[in-house]
């Protein structure tokens, strides 16, 4: 669904854009106090009324375009966000990041529910200066609490042309996808878990040079402003929850959706050539025992390098280049 937004960013806004608690945004203006609201229309006509309500529903504020654009300069904040919470459900949008020396901006793709004990499945991307590559940034909040970060170098330009990035949501496990390639699965296994709190969807792109790029060493460079990311065909095949109107099919394939073989295989690629942090391995973080999640695992997985090289351009991983795991119990 084409959504749409060009908003400022103010340079002293180092923080995450705050979320209007407002379950519908207008564009009134004495409706735009909650800072880094960005509009976005609701495109639906004719037979969006027969698609999901993903697509048919998104904030209504501004023109209809091919692709949404979140543009920043130093006035402003941009968040775009669903009309609708979902529970449950597989969330796509496709995306181009900011290109040239994005240092410090931060552009994002995630759910969110609402208050201090929220919960929240993210996607972010951290910017860079030119010629060094974007830092991809997952976390998952429970409860309010997050600290569950796993971080990759992309293995592709992600400001080239537009990529699908994916979260699959079900009762059992949160997927997170780049192209249909698995880069990082987290499990409930009896661990705090989102599954109670509806979320939205949002969007947004904010400036976060106090840490974003090289732990904040690397500041927004603002004579390169405006910075600009594109969003466009967001689709949500999920749960809609709401006091208007519930939808609910547990019989979709995200329901219950895993990894196979091929998936496994692949998260192993991503895993052994591209994850640069993962907090299951940062025991000096964890001096008291690292979180139980990171321990539930049954076996312990240990990549056979061999003779695999792959090669950084690649747009996906060669099958010839899959790393055989030695498994322990």
């Amino acid at each position: 669904m084409p959504i749409s937004s060009v908003i400022k960013i103010n340079r002293g806004a180092t923080k995450k854009p705050t979320i209007a608690p407002d379950p519908e945004i207008s564009t009134r203006e004495d409706e735009r106090k909650y800072e880094g609201i960005a509009a976005a229309e609701d495109a639906a006509v004719g037979e969006a009324e027969e698609a999901t309500a993903a697509e048919a529903e998104v904030t209504s504020a501004v023109e209809e375009a091919e692709e949404a654009q979140e543009t920043r300069d130093q006035r402003d904040l941009a968040l775009v966000t669903s009309k609708h919470e979902y529970l449950f459900g597989r969330f796509d949008m496709q995306m181009k990041l900011v290109p040239g020396n994005s240092a410090g901006t931060v552009t994002t793709f995630y759910l969110s529910s609402q208050g201090a004990g929220h919960d929240e499945i993210d996607f972010e991307f951290l910017g860079n200066s030119s010629g060094n590559p974007y830092t991809i940034h997952t976390n998952v909040y429970a409860q309010g609490k997050g600290d569950k970060e796993q971080q990759f170098r992309p293995w592709f330009d992600p400001t080239a042309a537009f990529h699908t990035y994916t979260i699959v949501w079900n009762t059992q496990r949160i997927i997170f996808l780049i192209d249909n390639i698995p880069i990082r699965v987290f499990e409930s296994s009896g661990v705090p878990f989102p599954n109670r709190q509806p979320m939205r969807v949002y969007a947004s792109l904010w400036n976060a040079d106090d840490w974003a790029t090289q732990g904040g060493r690397v500041k927004t460079d603002w004579t390169k402003a405006p910075f600009t990311a594109s969003y466009m065909n967001f689709n949500a095949d999920a749960n809609m929850v709401g006091p208007d109107q519930t939808s609910e099919n547990n019989n979709q394939a995200w329901s219950t959706q895993g990894l196979d073989a091929a998936g496994r295989n692949r998260i192993r690629w991503v895993h052994a050539n591209y994850m640069i942090y993962n907090y299951c391995t940062d025991n000096s973080r964890f001096p008291a025992g690292l979180p139980p999640e990171c321990k539930t695992s049954k076996l312990r997985i240990f990549f056979n390098m061999g003779g695999c090289h792959v090669s950084m351009g690649a747009a996906t991983p060669s099958s010839g280049c899959y790393l055989t795991p030695q498994i322990q119990s």
